[in-house]
């Protein structure tokens, strides 16, 4: 079998108790034989399944299976009449719920709450992936807190009542787990008191 990843999209829904839904949509491109199944390494280990589904590419949906061999690993299955799915491309789709909170990745940075969030590895380089951030919205607008990384352009806009960070990363190399980091106003999560800490402050324009 000869498939990989075209491109990735993770989207973060963060409540202020800490919690978040994530929803991570990889496009496959099978170029050769089936593709039977795949892996999601490095996945917060008290993720709770609410959805794995698929569709090939004239929408109509593929039979999907799960397994957990271990903590934060998730195990892919893809199954059509013949079994796996043939040449073309597949969209999968991956939602889960996990606590941010429990997990230590909200923390205090002066003024800000500093979120760090990251997206599964994969053993191919993607040409491109996007992460999106949702968080409520407030007085100050939630910005990507910039670092090194090159090839990355950000944007935040309000849709509704959040503010959404949208990423768009230029070529992830392979095995390379991406972290991004988005600051909000720290009234978001009164949860996490008042102490004032010291840490990257969003670059804000």
């Amino acid at each position: 079998t000869e498939a990989r990843p075209a491109g990735m999209v993770t989207e973060y829904q963060v409540d202020r108790d800490g919690g978040a839904t994530v929803t991570v949509r990889i496009q496959w491109r099978v170029l050769a034989g089936r593709l039977h199944q795949f892996d999601l390494a490095e996945l917060p280990t008290d993720l709770s399944l609410l959805e794995a589904s698929a569709t090939n590419a004239v929408g109509a949906p593929v039979p999907l299976s799960t397994r957990s061999p271990g903590p934060g690993r998730l195990e892919i299955s893809l199954a059509d009449a013949q079994g796996g799915v043939r040449r073309g491309t597949v969209d999968v789709v991956v939602r889960y719920t996990t606590s941010l909170r429990a997990q230590g990745l909200v923390r205090r940075a002066g003024t800000d709450a500093v979120l760090e969030l990251s997206s599964p590895p994969w053993e191919h380089g993607l040409a491109a992936a996007e992460a999106r951030v949702a968080l409520p919205s407030s007085a100050r607008r939630a910005q990507w807190v910039a670092d090194e990384t090159a090839g990355i352009e950000s944007t935040t806009n309000a849709e509704g009542s959040r503010d959404v960070v949208r990423l768009l990363r230029h070529r992830l190399p392979a095995a390379t787990r991406w972290t991004v980091r988005v600051a909000a106003d720290a009234n978001l999560f009164p949860w996490l008191g008042s102490a004032a800490g010291h840490g990257p402050r969003a670059t804000r324009h």
